[in-house]
């Protein structure tokens, strides 16, 4: 009698073990055909004081219910853990395990178990996460597009100004046929003009915290361009001595600045050979032009006419 009496009052003890753990059980015995759910377990789902299994199911959507039913047959003859999601009519999510009981993987089973624990609040959390992640994909994706639209070379420098991103523009002006090949190269678009591997303008920029331009001929795809390249400071908050970069095509401005100097410079020609005095004045009055000729005739000094005098002070002169 005192034999029983201490075996019952272990039982309870690992009774009240198991039922004290940080999840809910619903658990069944091998011997005595014995079943119950935790009192945990109860409150969790509302089951009432003589609450069992197949009232649990009911609380769940129809194709969790089904699954979970599967699943608990199985465990019971082939007495493999299994693990399970399943949602509850009121939309409360738990993970469940499933497993049985013995001492070791030879001995009998003793009871099988399942063990809910409430993911709810975790699994909105992770929802709201996705639903984050998603919306910042797409922003980050038509950044992406962005950038690859811009018809100039735009790049990104970590702290040690090394290459970290930049757009198809500057891959293909570097002569590279994808942006990966082009930063594992580490290919610098100023390397032949810029001193330092075309570093010094951002090392600069990365000294004194201010942007620099300047310009600079790059020989690109075998065609000489006139570059003008902007460093400046654009560290980010996982790189707050970072870099961006850009560099625009000036070739057309210089082409046309060219030009125009090349007609200014055959006019004056023409202008000058002339016997006649000429003498042109802007529209602030101011002398822009004059011939030889024209100081002869006014005996007047070429020094100070380029300080482009007015009409008025040339007849004073």
């Amino acid at each position: 009698e005192d034999h029983e009496h201490e075996l019952a009052g272990e039982t309870e003890l690992f009774t009240q073990l198991l039922f004290a753990g940080p999840d809910p059980v619903y658990y069944w015995s091998r011997h005595g055909f014995a079943e119950g759910a935790s009192p945990s377990l109860k409150r969790a789902f509302q089951l009432g004081q003589d609450g069992r299994f197949p009232d649990l199911l009911d609380l769940l959507r129809d194709e969790d219910a089904a699954a979970l039913k599967e699943r608990v047959r199985n465990l019971k003859t082939g007495h493999d853990r299994f693990e399970l999601w399943i949602t509850t009519v009121d939309e409360r999510k738990f993970h469940v395990t499933g497993m049985a009981a013995r001492k070791d993987r030879s001995s009998d089973v003793l009871a099988h178990g399942l063990w809910f624990r409430d993911e709810t609040r975790h699994s909105r959390e992770r929802e709201n996460q996705f639903g984050d992640f998603q919306l910042l994909k797409h922003e980050v994706s038509g950044l992406r597009q962005l950038l690859d639209s811009l018809p100039f070379p735009v790049w990104r420098r970590d702290s040690e100004l090394r290459l970290i991103d930049c757009n198809i523009a500057y891959a293909d002006a570097v002569e590279y046929q994808t942006i990966e090949d082009a930063l594992a190269a580490q290919a610098e678009i100023g390397a032949g003009v810029i001193p330092d591997h075309g570093r010094s303008l951002a090392a600069s920029v990365q000294r004194n915290n201010e942007s620099l331009t300047r310009d600079f001929h790059v020989v690109i795809r075998g065609d000489r361009k006139l570059l003008r390249i902007t460093e400046m400071p654009g560290g980010a908050a996982n790189e707050p001595d970072g870099l961006i970069g850009f560099a625009i095509d000036c070739t057309p401005v210089e082409e046309l600045q060219s030009d125009l100097s090349r007609h200014i410079r055959a006019h004056a020609e023409v202008l000058e050979n002339l016997g006649t005095a000429i003498a042109v004045y802007g529209g602030d009055k101011g002398l822009i032009f004059f011939n030889t000729a024209f100081t002869k005739l006014w005996d007047l000094d070429d020094e100070w006419l380029w300080t482009e005098p007015t009409h008025d002070d040339v007849l004073r002169r």
